[in-house]
């Protein structure tokens, strides 16, 4: 009786023991399938694929509640992203037992579809047929969303790419790894996919004779980080020569070092056969405006000499007191019409040293105030014939970096224009004021008879006199031409506005001298 009362407490320990065990395995066990249901999307379907369990992740993803979905075929989550095929090939895989694996696209009750990572397990009775198949999936749809943007974004820099006859590539300076686009071989000659990517078939692909630039450009690029552009001709496989641009840049490392170039390469071939006659057009036109600059400074040198004689033996005659009024009028007439046309042969002698590059300037520190005070000397005369008034009493005490002569040209010929082209009893003001940190204005308003929108396109012309017909006003038309030459080889500027009928104001702007303070005295 002792030996059985052991054995059967022997044999209860174990029990207790087993179940206890076989408890700690099925917590586990449901805890395991707490965890994958809650990551999973799980659904359980018999042998003829009819859903007999669904987890609520599935409910979820799909939009469909559980009782809409048991006993119904996986069908109603079916989308027409993948062809008939496609769900054939699975069925057959499952339905010998195997595991299939792979991507689905599913559409919700709402109609919108969604991607899923898709396990399906069947289970085999004793027969070896499947009974049921278990589905694990993992929602992939944020993966496939940026897939199909990348190839969208991709396609269309291929389609830019191909539009534009543009190809980029990349070259891993350590690794000697390089990567070019599709486009590249289409710019070399060959059909896409042909070239082999390296950089020895670059190299032999361009002209022998722009090889030593092309290389030289990279070299530049690699030692010195200078922007990579170099335009250089290749040779296609049928002997075709083309015009490729290339342009690209280094990418350093943390230490500095080259680690990178990229850039891209353009078809440039139509426009350098475009340049080729624009070249020797622009060549002959340059010969020819050499060569009207040569006569208007030979013709101009010329005349001077003659034109002083006569105004020299104006000025004797002149001083004869036996001559009468009449004739001393006759006299004064011809110096007037000879001071104009030596006037004249200056100025033209003043565009062709411009426009041959010849004018000299000698920049200094200008006082703005002291040359203006000159120039309106010297215009009084001709202000107080035309019953002009001249205000400079709001000058500022500015200096600019000039070239002395060449300003008081400037200043006089715009004060001069002003009272020619000013009303009788109108008025001129002048002032100056800072523009921006460096620069001085000089403004020259007046009061005139102003100059109309569609006139302005033709101030600046040469020879070009805007009122000629509506105002009898001795004058070249070239004297604003000059100016602003001039003002430009100061590194200067000129410009104007104007109302019809009230006037216009002219202004120079130069750089202020930067030893000498500068002061705003009027804003704009």
């Amino acid at each position: 009786m002792i030996t059985a009362v052991t054995s059967r407490a022997r044999r209860t320990r174990n029990i207790s023991s087993t179940l206890a065990r076989l408890e700690d395995i099925i917590y586990e066990r449901e805890r395991e399938r707490l965890a994958v249901d809650h990551h999973a999307i799980i659904s359980v379907a018999d042998r003829n694929g009819d859903i007999i369990y669904v987890n609520n992740k599935f409910c979820e993803l799909s939009g469909f509640n559980r009782e809409e979905l048991l006993g119904r075929n996986h069908r109603i989550v079916k989308s027409d992203a993948h062809p008939e095929g496609f769900y054939q090939a699975l069925w057959r895989t499952i339905s010998s037992g195997a595991i299939w694996q792979g991507e689905i696209c599913n559409r919700a009750k709402d109609g919108s579809l969604y991607w899923v990572e898709s396990t399906i397990t069947p289970f085999m009775d004793m027969e070896g047929k499947p009974y049921q198949y278990v589905s694990i999936r993992t929602d992939i749809t944020h993966v496939k969303n940026a897939e199909i943007a990348l190839s969208e974004q991709k396609e269309r820099l291929r389609r830019g790419q191909s539009y534009a006859n543009i190809g980029t590539w990349e070259w891993n300076v350590k690794s000697d790894e390089l990567f070019w686009s599709e486009r590249i071989p289409v710019l070399f000659g060959y059909a896409e996919g042909q070239l082999e990517t390296n950089y020895t078939n670059f190299l032999n692909a361009v002209h022998p004779d722009d090889r030593q630039s092309v290389e030289a450009a990279i070299q530049r690029s690699l030692l010195h980080r200078w922007p990579y552009e170099v335009e250089h001709r290749v040779i296609w496989p049928d002997g075709t020569v083309r015009w490729l641009l290339e342009k690209g840049a280094v990418v350093t490392d943390r230490n500095g070092q080259a680690e990178l170039m990229v850039g891209v390469v353009q078809d440039i071939h139509e426009r350098k056969m475009a340049e080729d006659p624009l070249i020797v057009a622009r060549g002959e036109a340059e010969a020819a405006n050499h060569a009207k600059t040569e006569f208007l400074s030979n013709m101009s040198h010329e005349l001077r000499t003659p034109m002083n004689a006569i105004l020299g033996f104006g000025q004797l005659m002149a001083l004869d007191e036996q001559l009468g009024d009449m004739h001393k009028e006759h006299i004064g007439e011809i110096m007037k019409a000879g001071n104009h046309l030596l006037t004249l042969i200056n100025q033209v002698l003043d565009l062709s040293r411009v426009e041959s590059g010849h004018l000299h300037l000698d920049t200094e520190a200008v006082s703005i105030p002291d040359l203006v005070r000159e120039c309106v000397a010297l215009m009084y005369s001709l202000a107080r014939e035309k019953n002009v008034r001249i205000n400079s009493e709001e000058l500022g005490t500015q200096w600019v970096q000039a070239d002395r002569t060449r300003l008081k040209q400037a200043i006089l010929n715009l004060l001069s224009n002003a009272i020619k082209y000013n009303q009788p009893g109108g008025s001129i003001t002048l002032y100056s004021k800072e523009h921006g940190r460096d620069r001085i204005q000089l403004f020259v308003d007046d009061t005139g008879i102003g100059i109309s929108p569609e006139q302005r396109h033709e101030l600046f012309k040469p020879f070009s006199r805007i009122h000629n017909q509506t105002h009898q006003v001795e004058g070249t038309g070239i004297g604003l031409s000059i100016t602003r030459t001039i003002m430009q080889a100061m590194d200067g500027k000129i410009g104007m506005q104007s109302t019809p009928g009230k006037g216009s104001s002219f202004w120079l702007e130069l750089p202020a001298h930067q030893s000498s303070s500068v002061v705003e005295n009027r804003s704009s």
